[in-house]
């Protein structure tokens, strides 16, 4: 398939499909800056000082790419470095993270031709991931409101957690050629991707030594940001039980990110909800080997919702049986059964408490009214709390950084935290999730996620019912 299409005239792309200088000058801008030089020697510094005679020169190239279909060789070439795992030993192969350096000029070529491949290309709705407008955020605000959703109503979730084995690196060139060739992708488009994965290369690099070349004949290239667009479609196709169903029947809830995939099914008796995942299960294996993908069950994860005791018949994949766990990761984030997310929180207080002890003498030294030294400085949440409110509990994750009596800051035992951190201008937890609510929720409105609305108005309206009482 990959022979025969490359052997074929290349079409003459259409007018449309060509890069201009302009939009080319708003890549290169917005390359990261502290990238170091990568093995042709280029850094994203040099190309961001590009004069305008270089940038023209650089988008003929780049045009060229696309009127002929051919990808230089020298940018197929990967330089891979070594960085061992922390608390690991470093001599055994698994315990080394390979990281591919590949050209910043290559790199700014496939950025402009990602803009181009997003023109035809369309994910199912399912897939979150690497998606404008999507987010882990709200791929697990979908997984949680369904959970809690279908709880309500009394009904058990069947969850299971695929854990697809070297998802990126299995990638069949072949069978995802023919996949781009069935979209409404532009052939001449088609033939540029084909040639990007065609005669790959890579070598590793010790200290100074670099390895003799070895070739790449299946995967998506690492670091490349077209690899996540390629894998959602090649794996866009995943089997529901669409078309296996009767007419009262509901199909199971699909959720992608990436390739991280899981399936939800609810039903009012956990053991039906059991045995439609099972259906699901038994259709994966003919997929799986048809576009030569593989999972790894044992670390599969199966997790049933709910209050039940007894758990359902034992689920299998190809014959193996998926363990039914009563706690799960999912997207960085525990659940268990009763929705609940505690074991994720631990390293809060310390990561909090270090945020406060560093940052109480920034912002908080101009105030006049209290003394600044050791006051709680709540508004320098650490990155993992950012999620409060959204998808971890408030009061579990936001304790460590509220403590119960109020802070050695010249105030009496009788002045409130809330009076305290309204004087000195710092934003309450409470504020803070509500401001990190709503420009999620924004966010998700304006993008192309519609059916976030009815999450928003749900919280918007819980918000309302609560602020008398001051939390929510």
């Amino acid at each position: 398939m990959h022979a025969k299409f490359m052997a074929t005239a290349p079409p003459p792309p259409p007018g449309d499909l060509f890069i201009t200088p302009a939009a080319l000058h708003k890549i290169i801008i917005r390359l990261p800056k502290k990238k170091a030089p990568r093995p042709d020697g280029v850094s994203t510094a040099a190309l961001r000082h590009l004069p305008r005679r270089a940038i023209v020169a650089m988008n003929r190239v780049f045009n060229g790419i696309l009127r002929t279909g051919h990808f230089p060789e020298e940018w197929k070439r990967g330089k891979i470095i070594t960085i061992p795992k922390t608390g690991k030993d470093p001599r055994k192969p698994e315990n080394i993270r390979p990281i591919t350096l590949l050209s910043h000029v290559a790199k700014t070529f496939e950025r402009a031709l990602l803009t181009k491949l997003r023109l035809f290309l369309t994910p199912r709705q399912e897939q979150y991931g690497f998606c404008e407008g999507h987010s882990t955020t709200l791929q697990l605000i979908k997984v949680l409101h369904y959970l809690a959703s279908e709880r309500n109503c009394e009904r058990y979730t069947v969850a299971v957690l695929l854990d697809m084995e070297k998802a990126f690196d299995r990638v069949w060139h072949d069978g995802l050629i023919y996949k781009l060739m069935d979209t409404s992708l532009s052939p001449a488009l088609t033939r540029v991707v084909a040639n990007f994965l065609q005669r790959r290369s890579f070598c590793v690099a010790v200290d100074d030594v670099l390895s003799a070349p070895r070739p790449i004949r299946a995967g998506v290239p690492q670091g490349s940001c077209l690899s996540p667009e390629l894998y959602a479609v090649y794996t866009d196709d995943i089997p529901t039980l669409h078309g296996h169903l009767e007419d009262w029947e509901d199909d199971v809830m699909l959720a992608l990110y990436a390739d991280d995939s899981a399936y939800f099914a609810s039903l009012r008796r956990a053991d039906l909800a059991a045995k439609k995942i099972q259906r699901v299960l038994d259709l994966l294996p003919e997929w799986l080997d048809k576009w030569r993908m593989a999972v790894n069950v044992s670390k599969t994860a199966a997790l049933l919702t709910g209050s039940q005791r007894n758990m359902p018949d034992q689920l299998r994949l190809r014959g193996q049986a998926v363990e039914w766990n009563t706690r799960v990761r999912y997207l960085g984030v525990h659940i268990d059964r009763s929705l609940r997310m505690t074991p994720s929180r631990p390293r809060h207080p310390d990561e909090s408490g270090c945020a406060r002890q560093t940052a109480a003498d920034t912002r908080l030294q101009t105030a006049h009214k209290y003394k600044s030294s050791n006051l709680q400085a709540l508004h320098t949440l650490p990155p993992d709390l950012r999620c409060t409110g959204l998808v971890c509990p408030l009061l579990g994750t936001a304790a460590p950084a509220s403590p119960g009596q109020p802070p050695d800051c010249g105030a009496g035992w009788y002045v409130r935290n809330d009076v305290i951190a309204r004087d000195l201008g710092v934003e309450t937890i409470e504020e803070f999730v509500r401001r990190l609510t709503r420009r999620a929720f924004n966010r998700a409105d304006a993008g192309p996620t519609h059916h976030c609305t009815t999450w928003h108005h749900f919280l918007t309206d819980r918000q309302e019912d609560t602020s008398s009482h001051g939390t929510w």
